[in-house]
């Protein structure tokens, strides 16, 4: 079990800790958004789930990845091939919100910004 782990009802945290010096990692399937908080600022990705589709790492559409000296939210698109000459396009939207508190818990995180997140995620319409 690392600490810089922390699980809700909705959603599950991954602290960033300077003092860890290995790397942790993880990901999910379900969700067209991820967020990262810092105190009350939060950096929010919005992008494309696309359904029925082939995700590398076990089926990951977002990861999130700590180490003492950085912190990663990273959107991967759905494994494909891609003819030479080819072109492949993976777009997300960045959007930084402010809260007027610091999250204590997982799931008051989820409370404070699911609702905003939901409506930008439905909203978002790639160009492919």
């Amino acid at each position: 079990s690392d600490s810089r782990w922390e699980f809700g009802k909705h959603c599950v945290l991954l602290h960033h800790d300077e003092s860890k010096d290995t790397a942790e990692k993880g990901g999910v399937s379900s969700a067209s958004w991820g967020a990262y908080f810092r105190d009350t600022e939060v950096f929010l990705k919005v992008y494309a789930l696309m359904q029925n589709q082939n995700y590398p790492d076990f089926g990951s559409a977002l990861e999130a990845y700590s180490h003492a000296d950085f912190m990663e939210l990273e959107t991967l698109a759905p494994l494909q091939k891609i003819a030479p000459q080819g072109v492949a396009t993976h777009v997300e939207e960045w959007h930084v919100l402010n809260l007027e508190q610091k999250p204590t818990s997982p799931d008051e995180a989820w409370e404070m910004i699911a609702p905003r997140a939901e409506k930008l995620a439905s909203a978002f319409d790639p160009i492919f």
